[in-house]
């Protein structure tokens, strides 16, 4: 299977706290996950009373691939703003959150994973980005601040197995 003219968003890693879902991710679906140390407090789905709005996040990668000065790390703090809304048709949301394919690879090879999921439930977000070294074992240099943010509690999905790709 090829490539060509299917629109998706191509994974470069993602963290969690559970060995099993890196073991399962890695393994199944081909996806760069790691294990990692994650705390979030503050405005969370536990602790939605909470007098401050402001959900802060702190991960801090076990394994993997490190930062140039340590573990790679991501520390943030984001506030949900106004009500929720659903991408406009052609616009620049809609070409970035509605997306039904994941790109990624393992090894020397490339995969696809088909996903299906209702329209992105979005609402603007304030960040407040204090650490983000998440990106420099790849090479990438991010910007200090977000140009764009959108934040959203939750969304069910669905996904296939990936399919190898032959480039």
């Amino acid at each position: 299977m090829t490539a060509e003219g299917k629109p998706g968003i191509y994974y470069l890693s993602g963290d969690t706290t559970n060995l099993s879902a890196v073991w399962i991710a890695r393994m199944f679906l081909r996806l760069q996950y790691w294990h990692a140390s994650i705390q979030v407090s503050g405005a969370t789905v536990k602790n939605r009373k909470s007098a401050d709005a402001a959900i802060r996040f702190h991960a801090s990668r076990l394994h993997g691939p490190a930062a140039v000065g340590g573990p790679a790390t991501l520390e943030l703090a984001y506030t949900p703003l106004g009500e929720v809304q659903w991408a406009r048709a052609s616009s620049l949301d809609e070409f970035l959150v509605e997306r039904y394919c994941v790109y990624s690879w393992f090894g020397r090879r490339y995969y696809r994973i088909e996903t299906h999921h209702l329209p992105w439930p979005l609402q603007a977000a304030h960040v407040e980005l204090r650490v983000n070294t998440m990106a420099e074992p790849l090479g990438l240099v991010l910007p200090v601040q977000p140009d764009l943010c959108h934040y959203s509690r939750a969304l069910k999905m669905l996904t296939w197995a990936p399919e190898r790709l032959r480039l």
